[in-house]
């Protein structure tokens, strides 16, 4: 194995622990259901096909046991059989995404980042708390220009306005229980 070998598979290592921390984020944004997070990975997933010219991927011992649970779940609630809604794109990114982590996730890297992301966007939350509660309105965590991935009849500019003077704060999120679903791994 030469030098050039171990680099780039440094760099999707790190990529990919990168893009695996901040998907939830990414995945705020979108066009037409299809998140930024689902984008990224394709692509990543492209330049790790072009480059190293095969795929990589390895899933925990119990995957298909909790995938199966997943489209269960999903048969179970689904309004009609159809197989775009019984294979969607986030179930099927979820488990892509899984195959490459279990191969090129590397947790001390993927530790460090999430303890830095989560601090930020607590930081924020916290910056948006005080905001509320001594002028009425807060600053959104939204990133300005990108097309929100929401499924509402509101345009994304009203959901910004709403975000600002909503009585819960959301950090980067959308929502506040994404936000706590982010954080909760790290206090546990």
């Amino acid at each position: 194995m030469n030098i050039t070998t171990i680099n780039i598979n440094n760099f999707f290592t790190k990529s990919l622990t990168l893009l695996v921390i901040l998907f939830p984020l990414l995945s705020v944004y979108g066009i037409n259901q299809v998140n930024l997070g689902m984008i990224c990975m394709f692509l990543l997933l492209s330049i790790i096909i072009i480059i190293k010219r095969k795929i990589g991927m390895k899933w925990p011992k119990y995957f298909w046991m909790f995938f199966s649970y997943m489209l269960l779940t999903r048969i179970l609630n689904a309004a009609d059989f159809s197989l775009s809604s019984l294979f969607s794109l986030s179930l099927i990114s979820f488990a892509i995404l899984l195959g490459f982590s279990c191969k090129y996730f590397d947790l001390q890297y993927g530790i460090k980042i999430y303890k830095i992301v989560v601090l930020c966007s607590s930081c924020l939350f916290f910056i948006q708390e005080i905001m509320y509660l001594s002028i009425g309105s807060r600053v959104v965590g939204i990133l300005p220009g990108l097309p929100l991935n929401y499924a509402m009849e509101i345009t994304p500019s009203d959901y910004i306005s709403w975000l600002r003077y909503n009585t819960r704060s959301a950090s980067f999120f959308l929502e506040p229980a994404q936000f706590a679903e982010y954080i909760i791994p790290l206090l546990a």
